[in-house]
């Protein structure tokens, strides 16, 4: 919220005020001027969440330890407890090492192909300020 109303609060006044009096509706301001203005934010922020879906646990550790239901399991949640059920105290208790690191190998590079598609894509089709 702060960064949005950050990056709103850096639009010139008198360029919204020019829509307004060339008759633009809030809704055609809000979409012509105030969405081009800050359509690097808002990259910015998918970017991030499309990284995200590998790596986030969504707070499940926090709420349920090592112990939350198969059905709530995250990409970032499983990865996060196979590593540490199979490294118990920093000693390796499992063969599941290289099985993982293969895995978070594997969805790092999906990840980076993904995040770098949607971020091209994005500023390529999006509004531009001009």
């Amino acid at each position: 919220v702060m960064m949005y109303s950050g990056a709103m609060n850096g639009i010139s006044e008198s360029v919204s005020e020019a829509a307004r009096i060339d008759g633009a509706t809030s809704f055609q301001e809000f979409w012509h001027v105030t969405v081009p203005c800050i359509w690097g934010t808002v990259v910015t922020f998918l970017v991030v969440c499309i990284a995200e879906i590998f790596t986030n646990n969504m707070g499940l550790v926090s709420f349920f330890g090592l112990a939350a239901d198969s059905y709530m399991y995250t990409i970032g949640y499983y990865l996060y407890r196979e590593m540490w059920l199979a490294t118990k105290g920093g000693v390796l208790v499992s063969d599941n090492l290289p099985y993982l690191s293969a895995m978070g190998l594997v969805f790092s590079v999906i990840a980076i192909i993904l995040t770098m598609t949607a971020r091209k894509l994005l500023n390529k089709f999006g509004p531009r300020v001009d």
